[in-house]
């Protein structure tokens, strides 16, 4: 769907990836972002945001949003424009992406929430079938549900 000025309403991902000059701004960092995605609860747009350490001197963000326009207009916000500039005078490398969430995997409709760890021939499904017994009954398929 678009709405204005023809920016896209389907949901987003976005994903940062910053390295900082030296180990010890990691905390900072973390702090800050722990800052900023309270500060983003109070948009409509926003549905959840995470952070990790992605190495000694490097963190990963991955934020959901409704939408690229909400995205884009909390980005603008003083709290978020601050924030930047600091980690770009703090980090070595930046890079940032978003993406489009325009469909669902085919088979996340058949998770049953359970984690399933060890082999491929654990139990996966509901039906009692390994994950091995699931793929080979039903052959490669195309997720966007073409023959």
């Amino acid at each position: 769907m678009v709405g204005v000025a023809g920016i896209d309403e389907t949901p987003v991902i976005a994903v940062s990836r910053l390295q900082f000059r030296y180990p010890w701004m990691l905390l900072s960092a973390l702090l800050r972002f722990r800052s900023l995605y309270r500060h983003a609860q109070s948009y409509p747009g926003f549905i959840r945001g995470q952070v990790s350490l992605a190495g000694p001197r490097t963190i990963m963000n991955v934020s959901l949003w409704r939408s690229r326009k909400q995205m884009l207009a909390w980005s603008g916000t003083d709290p978020h424009v601050v924030a930047v500039r600091l980690s770009q005078r703090q980090t070595l490398e930046v890079w940032s992406v978003d993406a489009r969430l325009s469909a669902v995997s085919a088979y996340s409709h058949r998770w049953s929430g359970e984690l399933v760890l060890g082999s491929l021939s654990t139990t996966l499904a509901p039906s009692g079938r390994t994950l091995t017994e699931e793929v080979g009954a039903r052959g490669p398929r195309d997720p966007r549900g073409l023959p």
